[in-house]
């Protein structure tokens, strides 16, 4: 059982660990991606103030290449422990990569307005700092990691990030 000890190991790198991340995970997730959104603030607008479009710009650039890099992950074999699945196979409950597309898009769209809603709320139309613009990111990456929970809930999961297709034994077992 070498590979689940790894696997464990690797936490989140891996995408196949069991269950919900660790608050050190969860930590070390988060201060990397301020840094990544820190260090393209200052790439992209130096010490200049930035608007609300910007500031959105900003943190879609940073989504997309992060998440393009866990989709990569999540398909690249050596650290695959499952057996592979014929084209166009599903697991159980996974409705497929269109239907987690669609929900990820549906699910920006209505971050983009109540992030737009709280940065004018908060500034109006003036524009802001790096600070500030990061504050205004963290709240909208809790408001996903709470809509992308009550997601799976609705679904039926039960398991945590990177367990797709697989769900917790039911409680009488």
């Amino acid at each position: 059982m070498a590979s689940t000890i790894e696997t464990k190991k690797d936490g989140w790198r891996g995408g196949r660990r069991h269950g919900s991340p660790t608050e050190e995970e969860r930590q070390k997730w988060q201060a990397e991606f301020k840094q990544e959104f820190l260090d393209e603030y200052r790439k992209r607008y130096g010490d200049a103030l930035i608007s609300a479009e910007q500031t959105w710009e900003l943190y879609q650039a940073i989504e997309e290449r992060r998440h393009a890099k866990m989709k990569e992950r999540r398909h690249s074999p050596p650290h695959s422990h499952s057996p592979p699945r014929k084209e166009g196979e599903h697991s159980p409950h996974h409705r497929g990569p269109h239907h987690f597309e669609e929900k990820r898009k549906e699910m920006l769209s209505e971050l983009q307005q109540e992030f737009q809603n709280d940065f004018t709320t908060a500034h109006g139309t003036n524009k802001i700092n790096a600070d500030q613009a990061f504050l205004l990111i963290q709240k909208v990456q809790r408001s996903k990691h709470e809509k992308w929970e009550a997601h799976r809930q609705k679904q039926g999961h039960r398991h945590g990030p990177g367990d797709h297709g697989r769900s917790s034994p039911p409680a009488n077992q």
